[in-house]
């Protein structure tokens, strides 16, 4: 777990949930990993952060307020940054295709997966955001 900890410190990370709780929930671990977060409760808030911040990766959760996220997912690809869709929800072939293809975390998850899959999608990515 530390190697983790090791690979994420002192990325940026967004994280767009709608979920107080679980935001804080996930906030606490990133900031265990060394991580400087900023929070987006809804996709309006979302997409600003992400024009406004250099951000190394995103934790996108995929339902916000019974929306996709779709337009995010899209603004980050578009941008390149890195993402990892959090849901509860298995893909579906009705799902669009920058969600179908996202990187996905399953909901629920524990800190030591967490930490491995952010490790494997934005540890090798160290800051290369813009």
């Amino acid at each position: 777990m530390e190697n983790h900890a090791e690979a994420l410190n002192g990325l940026h990370i967004l994280v767009v949930e709608d979920e107080a709780i679980v935001a804080m929930m996930v906030e606490d671990m990133l900031l265990d990993f060394g991580c400087r977060v900023k929070l987006a409760a809804n996709i309006k808030s979302a997409l600003s952060a992400i024009c406004d911040h250099s951000l190394d990766g995103v934790l996108l959760d995929m339902n916000i307020h019974g929306q996709l996220t779709t337009a995010v997912a899209e603004e980050l690809v578009s941008r390149s940054v890195p993402f990892l869709l959090v849901t509860g929800y298995g893909s579906s072939n009705s799902d669009p295709p920058v969600i179908k293809t996202a990187q996905r975390l399953q909901k629920p998850f524990s800190r030591r997966d967490l930490g491995r899959r952010m490790a494997e999608v934005f540890g090798a990515n160290g800051g290369a955001a813009t």
